[in-house]
């Protein structure tokens, strides 16, 4: 039982990997694609600060 075992084990990893493989395929074709003229604002909700901000200044 335990080289089954050891061998679905294997076999999630390899699954695994194929996919993180794939995200990071996908992740660098996006920042291919994306344009550095584009804003995108966040909202760091645990601060309630929008980012990028400047410290010294309290959330409005």
């Amino acid at each position: 039982m335990t080289s089954e075992a050891d061998a679905i084990k294997t076999e999630i990893f390899g699954e695994n990997l194929s996919a993180a493989k794939a995200m990071r395929i996908e992740y660098q074709l996006d920042v291919g694609k994306s344009n550095k003229d584009n804003i995108v604002l966040i909202m760091d909700y645990a601060q309630n600060l929008t980012l990028p901000h400047v410290p010294d200044v309290p959330s409005s």
